[in-house]
């Protein structure tokens, strides 16, 4: 429905100056934002009388903020452009008139001219005696007044503006989706909208938003409205070209003096190569664990073809070699009886070298894959290796089990092994007198630990297998083989300390 236009009057200079009543910033008015925009900002009274501006309007008028507050735009508008600058003054605000622009000139404070493009628009009304009005104002460079003429700060200032990779905005104040009050020109090289398009669309931001943000986008927006922010968000926009552009918004609400928002100032940063690389890395973080799964997985099957041929090859020594060896000692045995008395001698070596031979096939074929690995678990299997080495060395020993579970058999089996080539290395090399060993199972984790009270050693003095410690890299091989990782701490006459601990599927995947 359409409205009459109210009328509208500019304060008389005179008057201002006899009541100028100086006004404070706005109490929650962003400083910061307001006085970094790349346009001069003023905002105005009914009247026209100025309430507040920014640092860029100062600079381009040549006035402090204190000598400007209680001017009114006739004071400041060249005096041929007053009679249009006042109609369209009076005319904003009526049924088809909340924006209007026009190209103008301003005295500056040092009497020279400054041609510009101004913009008003009503940010606040309540009736004809509590309406405000924000200007802004963009210097258009005329043939008769050169860059060399501007004051040197303007000129730094509007090149500096210029080459920040940031677009600034202005829009309404309201929690509906509206177009833009202002937006500065950078917008148009980065999305292809022009700046005069996202003024007059008001769905073009909207419109605009990747599908995957949409929701999450406008859905911050109103919550900063209702909350008087301030806002602050990441999302994409789809460019005219079809480019898919990554923004960092963030934005400030400028309120009036009586706490009522004005308008919300903001800067758009484009982070697409940002957020490229972030998803790139994310990307490349999940294709590693995807690979690590994969190497882990692999070497799960390596391990268990490789005991199943340990096995094999024990079955086939136990089935074969060692039956028939032992099946020759029981017919020598019955032969003893038959045989004269000068051949026992021999008989008796023969024996001899076969119940050798048979003891080693035995303990070959127990180290290949120790049946009690299968039949009971990790935990008799490594009771029983170190009884054996006991027996042969000498050591008191003892075992402390801790798995609570059994783990799965080949994380078992690379334990055993390492437990194994562990305890070899303290038979040959320690001459301990005591020998520890516990074993842990938790989750997906399967930890142990090798203790002796030997002669010990350097471990950085060992180059690999070279000063006979067997095993040492075989180890550490193993445990990466499950994600896993060895730790050998040792030193002359202290005894050596072997953990280790292996990740089952579960737990490398994390």
């Amino acid at each position: 429905m359409s409205t009459p236009p109210r009328p509208r009057t500019w304060a008389d200079p005179s008057a201002s100056r006899l009541s100028p009543a100086p006004i404070d910033a706005p109490e929650g008015m962003d400083d910061a934002a307001f006085d970094a925009a790349g346009v001069g900002l003023v905002i105005v009274d009914g009247d026209g009388r100025v309430l507040r501006a920014n640092r860029r309007l100062q600079v381009l008028l040549g006035y402090e903020e204190r000598e400007l507050r209680g001017m009114t735009l006739v004071e400041l508008v060249h005096p041929d452009d007053v009679e249009a600058n006042r109609h369209l003054f009076d005319e904003l605000g009526g049924s088809e008139a909340d924006q209007s622009e026009i190209s103008t000139r301003f005295l500056r404070g040092d009497g020279t001219v400054l041609s510009a493009g101004v913009t008003m628009a009503v940010v606040s009304e309540r009736d004809a005696q509590h309406r405000l009005v924000v200007t802004m104002v963009e210097h258009v460079p005329h043939d008769r007044e050169p860059d060399a003429e501007l004051p040197q700060a303007d000129r730094l200032y509007r090149t500096l503006t210029e080459q920040i990779p940031a677009v600034a905005y202005i829009v309404p104040p309201d929690d509906s989706l509206s177009a833009y009050t202002y937006i500065s020109p950078q917008v148009e090289p980065l999305l292809g909208y022009t700046p005069e398009r996202w003024r007059t669309d008001p769905d073009l931001w909207e419109r605009s938003l990747h599908p995957e943000d949409t929701a999450r986008a406008i859905r911050e927006s109103a919550q900063a409205d209702r909350t008087g922010g301030p806002y602050a968000s990441e999302y994409r926009l789809i460019a005219t070209d079809g480019r898919v552009v990554w923004l960092e918004d963030r934005a400030s609400l400028i309120s009036d003096p009586e706490g009522r928002p004005l308008f919300w100032h903001g800067v758009m940063f484009d982070v697409t190569a940002r957020k490229e690389a972030e998803l790139e890395a994310v990307r490349t973080l999940e294709e590693l664990r995807r690979s690590q799964a994969k190497q882990l997985e692999l070497a799960e099957r390596l391990i268990h073809a490789q005991e199943s041929e340990r096995h094999q090859i024990a079955q086939d020594l136990h089935d074969d070699p060692i039956q028939a060896l032992t099946a020759v000692q029981i017919r020598l045995a019955t032969l003893r009886g038959n045989v004269p008395e000068e051949a026992l001698t021999t008989l008796n070596a023969v024996e001899g070298s076969l119940a050798t031979t048979i003891g080693r096939l035995r303990s070959l074929m127990f180290d290949l894959r120790p049946p009690v690995l299968d039949r009971e678990g990790l935990a008799p299997a490594v009771r029983e290796l170190g009884s054996r080495f006991s027996q042969e060395v000498g050591w008191d020993w003892e075992l402390e089990d801790g798995l609570g579970i059994a783990p799965p058999a080949e994380l078992a089996a690379a334990a055993y092994r390492i437990v194994r080539e562990a305890l070899t290395n303290v038979r040959k090399h320690a001459d301990a007198r005591h020998v520890r060993v516990g074993l842990w199972f938790e989750g997906a984790e399967l930890r142990g630990t090798i203790r002796d009270d030997g002669a010990g050693f350097d471990p950085k003095s060992v180059p690999g297998e070279a000063a006979g410690h067997i095993g040492l890299t075989s180890m550490g091989e193993r445990a990466e083989f499950f994600g896993g990782s060895t730790d050998i701490q040792s030193r002359p006459g202290a005894g050596t300390t072997v953990r280790f601990e292996l990740l089952g599927s579960s737990a490398a995947e994390h």
